[in-house]
């Protein structure tokens, strides 16, 4: 058996890379099978992993889902209520990735009471705490 028919973690998919779609998978894991080892990776490497996939055009697969990105946000709270609010939102589904932020207590926090929904992504971007405003894709 060779390698690919035992481990496939990923595909290439290529394109340019300002487009804004990003793939969020709902179980990924930071995890090889252990006859892989660490692939020479310091352990550092897999702590700071943060499972999402950026494309440049949205496609159909049974392990994620795909989000347009509309706008990067403010990602302290005040200010993250104040964009929110201008945009009249109300109902807010919040991702998360490599981020130690809980979504019921900023939710709350934030107190929104608009007629609209969003959906954000709190994130790292460059090692940055960053908010994505996204759009689910169908």
């Amino acid at each position: 058996m060779t390698r690919s028919t035992v481990f496939a973690p990923f595909d290439i998919v290529e394109g340019d890379r300002k487009r804004g779609i990003v793939l969020l998978a709902d179980h990924a894991r930071r995890d090889l099978p252990d006859d892989y080892g660490s692939l020479g990776l310091p352990a550092a490497e897999f702590d700071r992993h943060i499972a999402y996939v950026t494309a440049e055009e949205s496609f159909r697969t049974p392990f994620a889902r795909s989000y347009e990105v509309l706008e990067t946000l403010p990602h302290r709270e005040k200010p993250l209520r104040a964009a929110l609010r201008e945009r009249g939102v109300g109902r807010l589904t919040i991702k998360k990735r490599g981020t130690a932020v809980d979504p019921d207590q900023l939710r709350r926090q934030l107190r929104l009471s608009g007629d609209g929904e969003q959906t954000i992504v709190l994130t790292r971007v460059s090692g940055r705490q960053s908010v994505l405003a996204v759009r689910p894709l169908r």
